[in-house]
């Protein structure tokens, strides 16, 4: 019997974000969010290892994991447990899982080291206590997935763009725009005492040598705003 629901898969589909918890080799927990999350099958999750080294190193070391997908708002969602697999470059589910990406036009895809499957063994749903005080159902116009909006962005694909080189040490460099990372956000350290980090919406661009880079969507400038 499938595990996986026809509301789970939905879920799944419609977040693609997933809270991957691990345990690491000194017994403490490491918590991951994976913008790659996809149903394989009835009994199966994946994601795409593009920079996850100690959630795989914990998967390879035998770490169970339970992955964690919420829908923020409807304050719901599911929680799956299982044991996983590193699927390297070279296998059937490696090859498999990036066309996957590809069919969802993921500019992640060519930057994918492994696919990492979750067998899941048991699924329960997640839901927070304001959603079970009130757990009226949603008006029946509300019952279809809604697109979540477009993120607003003042470049197109192909713009010309200088921005923050992560491999150059932050050093402004040019390139080009490619898209929004909708669902990809990225963690800034504060530069200040005692304030937490913060998650910031971020973009992919592309290096002139063709390798593609998700930097802090706010830093990129045109390139006509280059110093003279």
């Amino acid at each position: 019997m499938a595990i996986l629901t026809d509301d789970m898969k939905r879920v799944i589909r419609e977040q693609r974000l997933g809270f991957y918890a691990t345990v690491c080799e000194d017994g403490s927990p490491n918590l991951s969010p994976k913008g790659s999350t996809f149903v394989l099958d009835d009994d199966h999750l994946f994601f795409a290892d593009v920079r996850s080294p100690q959630t795989v190193a914990n998967i390879r070391r035998g770490s169970l994991v339970e992955v964690n997908v919420l829908d923020p708002a409807a304050r719901r969602g599911y929680r799956f447990k299982g044991p996983a697999a590193v699927h390297e470059a070279g296998t059937s589910r490696f090859a498999e899982g990036v066309e996957r990406l590809r069919d969802t036009g993921s500019p992640l895809a060519d930057r994918v080291r492994a696919i990492v499957v979750v067998e899941v063994r048991e699924a329960r749903a997640l839901a927070s206590p304001v959603a079970d005080a009130a757990p009226a159902p949603r008006p029946p116009a509300m019952r279809a997935p809604i697109p979540a909006p477009p993120v607003e962005s003042p470049f197109r694909a192909g713009d010309r763009v200088r921005f923050p080189d992560p491999l150059r040490k932050e050093q402004m460099t040019t390139g080009t725009f490619v898209a929004v990372a909708v669902g990809e956000p990225i963690e800034v350290p504060s530069r200040v005492g005692g304030v937490p980090p913060r998650l910031v919406e971020s973009a992919w661009v592309r290096r002139d040598d063709g390798t593609t880079a998700r930097v802090i969507h706010g830093w990129i400038r045109p390139v006509a705003d280059a110093p003279s």
